[in-house]
């Protein structure tokens, strides 16, 4: 059982780094593209999975993303695909992934919600500016969190 592999790819400032360089050889190297999503860092590696640091590139945010992992149950090959260690773990590893597993129905939803949240901050925090005696001074602190 084995997921589509990584695609590691160099990028400006993000070091480029072999399995098992700075962290255990189930991480993947900083700078590989998951689809809009590039991992800028690695935040914890615990028992079930993997958390990075990334950047969703159609979204153009800093997001986390969490990998299932099991380092009992599974491995990573030298092409950054997840296997199975042993025939006799397949049904465990598949119930936990069925349980980490999002819908990927959820995910547009999900995004939706954010996007709507964010819409809104920005929009309420833009009135604030045009409503403002000083809109330079408001903008800087609606927009940067920096009070002049």
């Amino acid at each position: 059982m084995a997921d589509s592999p990584a695609s590691p790819s160099s990028s400006a400032g993000s070091p480029n780094r072999e399995p098992g360089d700075d962290h255990d050889s189930s991480c993947l190297p900083i700078g590989t593209r998951l689809g809009e999503f590039e991992l800028t860092g690695l935040i914890g590696v615990g028992g079930f999975g993997i958390v990075y640091s990334a950047r969703d590139h159609l979204l153009e945010r800093e997001v986390a993303i969490k990998e299932y992992m099991p380092s009992a149950l599974a491995s990573r090959t030298a092409d950054y695909r997840v296997t199975v260690k042993s025939e006799r773990h397949h049904e465990t590893f598949a119930m936990g992934l069925r349980s980490f597993s999002m819908h990927p129905a959820q995910i547009p939803q999900i995004k939706q919600r954010i996007l709507r949240a964010d819409t809104r901050r920005l929009a309420g925090a833009l009135e604030r500016v045009l409503a403002a005696d000083d809109p330079l001074q408001e903008s800087a602190r609606a927009f940067t969190g920096a009070s002049q």
